[in-house]
């Protein structure tokens, strides 16, 4: 942060001038016949002419503001920055005092999404994930500038736990958001249901302990599917209806051996058959038609039958998944992008659509 010159007792300060003095801001507004009473007089006080007492300081707290930027390069205790933030230009180009951000070189996020106005962030840290202020996506400052923490301010949180947790995922849920870490499953919310998450309302709490892998979540229905730490079960996760705790249920308990090369990838189509796909490490592809209909977590799904599929006789595996709406506008089709299991070309194909019955 540059911030204006010291204040030093034997300057005379012009109108207009800023100084800093004991971490604060203060602007020269001696002027006319008052325009060397500053000399020697405490910012924040008053001077004296004859009897008179005459202000000669007045605060300016917006003298000195952040800015932030990438050091570019270091020559002994100095070093270059290069800043994409706008400075005070009445305070030079000095930097005089430092912090340095949570994201650098090695550092940086690995994940996060969009919720509720703010840019959701994590994996710099272990247990540790950061928001933006709101509304205001690359804007991650605590505070406004006078250091007062608002409801619209970022927020910086650690996950309260006695082990590493190492967050994996984050996905939007009616209570809040839902944090899948390696060791378990975390809740983010606000101190009243239904009111915004805010610096000064957060809380995270541990919910469950079902661990879970690096693959992003999918939304099923009411659920929300997520593959456990080890890759191999595929779990519906949802809070029941009246205790509205978190409960994991395994859709693929009776079909482990499937998806024993563990999976990597996840995605879900809707029409015209409810599939969740599920791609494996050694590129394998599988699904499961799981269709819910009851918020009863003791209740199970209307049907969750697994299925393996080989695409060209096992001649060709898949290196990546997605599901996107059919041109017809009246159904979902899975793109897989595969390759040669003997090495060479690749190519994107897309699964033909279902037929329905007359």
């Amino acid at each position: 942060m540059p911030q204006p010159q010291a204040w030093n007792s034997g300057t005379t300060y012009s109108y207009g001038q800023t100084v800093t003095y004991q971490g604060a801001y203060y602007t020269s507004i001696a002027a006319g016949s008052y325009s060397t009473l500053n000399v020697g007089i405490t910012p924040g006080t008053a001077a004296t002419s004859g009897a008179v007492q005459v202000s000669v300081w007045a605060a300016a707290p917006n003298e000195g503001q952040w800015a932030w930027g990438t050091i570019t390069a270091q020559a002994g205790a100095s070093c270059t920055v290069s800043l994409t933030t706008y400075l005070n230009s009445n305070n030079g180009t000095t930097i005089s005092i430092w912090r340095l951000g949570v994201f650098k070189a090695g550092q940086y996020p690995t994940g996060g999404l969009y919720y509720e106005g703010r840019l959701w962030l994590f994996g710099a840290i272990p247990n540790r994930f950061d928001a933006s202020s709101s509304n205001d996506i690359f804007t991650f400052s605590p505070t406004d500038q006078y250091g007062t923490v608002l409801d619209s301010s970022a927020i910086s949180e650690v996950l309260n736990s006695a082990q590493l947790a190492t967050i994996q995922w984050m996905a939007p849920d009616t209570q809040g958001i839902l944090v899948g870490a390696l060791e378990q499953e975390w809740l983010i919310q606000a101190s009243t249901l239904t009111d915004p998450i805010t610096p000064t309302s957060i809380q995270v709490h541990p919910v469950t302990k079902y661990g879970c892998a690096n693959v992003e979540p999918r939304r099923c229905g009411m659920a929300l599917v997520f593959a456990q730490r080890y890759g191999q079960r595929v779990i519906e996760y949802m809070a029941d209806t009246f205790s509205q705790k978190f409960s994991g249920r395994h859709i693929n308990e009776y079909s482990k051996h499937i998806t024993a090369p563990g999976v990597v990838e996840l995605q879900y189509q809707e029409e015209k058959a409810p599939i969740i796909w599920e791609l494996m490490g050694d590129g394998t592809l599988a699904g499961v038609s799981y269709r819910r209909v009851s918020h009863f977590v003791s209740e199970p799904p209307v049907f969750e039958g697994a299925h393996r599929h080989q695409i060209g006789n096992g001649a060709r595996l898949v290196q990546s998944t997605t599901v996107l709406p059919n041109t017809d506008g009246l159904s979902d089709l899975l793109y897989v992008c595969t390759y040669a299991a003997a090495g060479g070309d690749y190519a994107v194909e897309v699964l033909r659509p279902i037929f329905e019955d007359a």
